[in-house]
């Protein structure tokens, strides 16, 4: 709802509202600052039973909402004075622009340099602050990733990243402070622009710590990368491999294997299968297109696939069936179909079948060093060496112990897979099962372990015969465990899938 004011005629009721209340400072010049301070942060606000309809006026469609003050709480504010009620932006109010009539009268300041000059001092002043909050730290580090524009310029994105003490409590921040143009791309070019550029931007080098670049020979080389150039000058700036870059390349390396790169294939033809056709679009829930820069972007797309995946299936056997689709549509949809379920179906099969021969081979190594510890109390007790005895008995608790996040880990990966819901796809076929219900056992005794028994303490050594019970019950899970994983390898079909 906006208020007109006549400037002219206007004069301010003598009903008093609230000091703070922004329709009494509309035309006063000279506010002063701590005033201006209380009110953009704590302006009046009218209470939840204000009447708005009551300031309805005529020609109006609608009255003020309360809710929208909370809505847009950083600019809007309301007023109650009489004469002027309504909402305000509260910033245009105490900073109006000095204008003469006659002279700017019709100033919108819309001009690309004028909104350009006011970017640029936006940034100056947010680029002061964070230098100056940056400067209060005992350290700072730099991050620094090249990329080209639409133009094609080269330019480098320098980020600063520093423990930020006025937050409570501590805090660690990123700071963008501006893209930096390079005219030349040598290691020895580029190290000099982003020392220039931190200088110029007031920061002390002298806190440099560390830097975070990608891991190219211009970048990171041990004799000559711009991460050495800087380093020899500031010799506490360690150097940083960009984990997010590392992450990428493991990621490339992925996707050389032939059943991850077949299935990333598969989904990007899906993708661009319903995105070329604004009805098929309609039938699924929007999927982001691949980013071939980033692979590691590629998950969110993946992501979406999965969760829509019977939706999908669901859409494709409608489109081959459907009359009003084009028949073309529905003899290579038909076809897809039933090329992408078999394969599907054999690249489930793989996948799981080899996760359970894994995970299997890891629980079989677990009971082998078991085994290992278990001869080894066997010896001390068929000795008669009861303390040795009762310290193999009870550090052997405590590496079993020690075990709980392995299995944790383990058991959480299963039950993610165990919550895909494949039955649709494998109707009519044998579904692969994963190893949860082993694992789980193997995670239960630990739990188990933890719960029954305390830290181990040099000063209270256990009774021998309370180390003769937690051996023969360590005995028992062995015996069972292993009775469990030799069925797991017996029952396993992975040799026949591959």
């Amino acid at each position: 709802m906006s208020v007109a004011i006549n400037t002219k005629s206007y004069v301010i009721s003598d009903v008093i509202t609230d000091e703070k209340d922004i329709g009494k400072y509309l035309i006063q010049e000279n506010i002063d600052n701590s005033l201006k301070f209380k009110l953009l942060r704590h302006p009046w606000v009218p209470n939840t039973n204000y009447n708005f309809k009551s300031d309805f006026k005529p020609g109006n469609t609608r009255a003020f909402r309360n809710n929208w003050l909370h809505e847009n709480s950083s600019w809007l504010t309301y007023s109650a004075v009489e004469g002027v009620k309504g909402a305000f932006c509260r910033v245009y109010v105490l900073f109006k622009p000095s204008i003469h009539r006659g002279v700017q009268g019709n100033a919108k300041y819309s001009s690309h340099r004028t909104q350009n000059e006011l970017i640029t001092l936006c940034s100056k002043i947010l680029k002061e602050n964070i230098v100056c909050e940056a400067s209060d730290a005992n350290a700072f580090s730099i991050i620094a990733d090249e990329t080209a524009d639409i133009s094609g310029v080269e330019q480098l994105t320098i980020v600063i990243r520093f423990l930020d003490k006025q937050s409570n409590p501590f805090k660690i921040r990123e700071e963008f402070l501006g893209f930096l143009p390079l005219n030349k791309l040598d290691s020895e070019s580029v190290a000099t622009q982003i020392l220039s550029f931190m200088v110029n931007c007031g920061l002390d080098l002298t806190k440099l710590c560390g830097q975070g670049y990608y891991g190219c020979a211009t970048m990171a080389g041990k004799e000559s990368g711009v991460a050495k150039l800087i380093r020899d000058r500031y010799a506490k700036a360690l150097f940083f491999h960009c984990a997010n870059h590392r992450l990428n390349l493991v990621i490339n390396d992925l996707n050389k294997i032939m059943v991850i790169c077949n299935t990333t294939g598969t989904i990007k033809e899906f993708i661009k299968f319903y995105r070329e056709s604004k009805l098929r679009r309609k039938l699924i829930p929007n999927i982001p297109l691949f980013c071939e820069t980033r692979w590691s972007s590629k998950y969110k797309s993946i992501r979406v696939f999965s969760e829509n995946f019977i939706t999908i299936i669901q859409s494709l056997q409608s489109l081959s069936i459907n009359e009003m689709t084009n028949a073309n549509t529905r003899q290579e949809e038909a076809f897809k179909q039933d090329e992408f379920m078999q394969n599907f179906k054999s690249k489930y099969s793989i996948t799981i079948s080899l996760l359970n021969f894994k995970y299997t081979e890891i629980l079989k190594k677990f009971l082998d060093y078991m085994h290992i510890i278990i001869d080894k109390c066997q010896q001390f007790r068929s000795r008669n060496l009861s303390e040795n005895f009762i310290c193999c008995v009870t550090s052997f608790i405590e590496e079993m112990k020690n075990s709980k996040i392995m299995f944790e880990n383990l058991y959480n990966a299963m039950k993610f897979l165990s919550y895909l819901d494949v039955r649709y796809v494998f109707i009519g076929s044998i579904v692969t099962n994963v190893i949860i219900d082993e694992i789980d056992f193997f995670q239960q005794y630990v739990l188990q372990q933890i719960t029954e028994t305390s830290s181990f303490d040099l000063n209270s050594i256990p009774k021998f015969n309370d180390s003769e019970t937690k051996f023969k019950n360590l005995n028992e899970f062995y015996t069972e465990a292993l009775e469990k994983v030799n069925k797991l390898f017996k029952n396993s079909n992975i040799i026949d899938l591959l």
